[in-house]
């Protein structure tokens, strides 16, 4: 095996595009069907993850670029194959693809999102007013919000299991959700501030690569990332630009955990966002080494890598912020 893929790949990528073809500790190197193909160079441009089914082309001005592994395979002979080089078992324990949840026993392959009625449910809209610093935003324009946890289960036919469904009430009246950008897992948060059970992940869908929860920058034509652990970081950034990185930002999103590698790769696969200029909010009690690991473990697809943390709380959730910047 090399990595994902069956060692057949080589010999694919070597009959159809020519050349030698070689392997790096997370790469398969190759001629670019895009600039390489038919030219005698002594050097090929085309990296493939060894890890992740994504591309890159480093030859500037390279119209393919980069890409997912089925782009790659549409252009070398006009149909995706690419599945047949692919180790599914060994994709799957990457990525944590196709999850086996027992939170839910079905679900409709399209995901509703309830007509959210805010005055109807005052606890929650005095929660989120506050958490946004009672600056008047319509509550509707929130992506993914969700209020009605009964009509949510309702539209979307979703039937818990057991243990799920005894807590169905105490979710509807304590807790508001938010779908993530793929619509396989609702995030669900606690708006009583003193409990101890702050945080639910409903599982909605098997899903394909790691979900997360987005909200779109100012410059779609940027490759600025924002990435933080919890959706309550990127909010203010967002929504008040506090740290003035709007109007250069493409995205921002939360992993919903501290799996930035993971969501790095998942962004590049969903977003079509490669060699990216990456931010990410940190929590104070997250060690630098971490981070430096991210980098050199994911440097095929990250241009810049900036790290912040709030020098004036736990994370960017305190306010007033006084970010530290630290360039890997």
């Amino acid at each position: 095996m090399i990595g994902i893929y069956k060692e057949d790949i080589l010999d694919y990528l070597k009959d159809n595009l020519g050349g030698e073809v070689s392997v790096n500790n997370r790469n398969i190197i190759c001629k670019c069907p895009w600039c390489d193909y038919g030219r005698n160079t002594s050097k090929n441009h085309l990296w493939i993850s060894i890890e992740t089914p994504i591309f890159n082309c480093f030859r500037a001005g390279c119209p393919g670029r980069s890409g997912s592994l089925k782009k790659l395979f549409k252009k070398i002979n006009g149909s995706n194959n690419s599945k047949e080089y692919i180790d599914r078992d060994l994709l799957n324990k990457n990525h944590n693809i196709f999850i086996r949840s027992k939170t839910l026993h079905s679900i409709k392959n399209n995901i509703k999102i309830p007509i959210l009625y805010p005055d109807q449910f005052a606890s929650k809209k005095l929660y989120l007013n506050k958490r946004f610093k009672f600056s008047n935003i319509n509550l509707n324009t929130i992506n993914g919000l969700v209020f009605d946890f009964y009509e949510f289960l309702n539209q979307n036919d979703i039937k818990l299991n057991s243990k799920i469904e005894r807590l169905k009430d105490y979710f509807h009246n304590n807790f508001i959700g938010f779908l993530t950008e793929n619509r396989n897992i609702m995030i669900m948060r606690n708006i009583d501030p003193k409990s101890n059970f702050r945080y639910f992940k409903l599982q909605l869908r098997k899903s394909e690569f790691i979900d997360y929860y987005k909200i779109n920058g100012s410059n779609r034509n940027s490759n600025h990332v924002v990435l933080s652990e919890g959706i309550f970081d990127i909010f203010p950034l967002q929504l008040f630009d506090l740290m003035g990185m709007n109007k250069n930002t493409k995205l921002y999103s939360s992993v919903l955990s501290s799996k930035f590698s993971a969501l790095i790769k998942s962004i590049a696969f969903h977003e079509d966002i490669y060699q990216m200029d990456i931010s990410i909010l940190s929590d104070r009690n997250v060690d630098l080494n971490y981070y430096k690991k991210i980098k050199k473990y994911n440097d095929y697809l990250i241009n810049k890598f900036t790290i912040y943390y709030n020098k004036n709380g736990k994370d960017f959730n305190d306010t007033p912020l006084s970010p530290i910047k630290i360039i890997i």
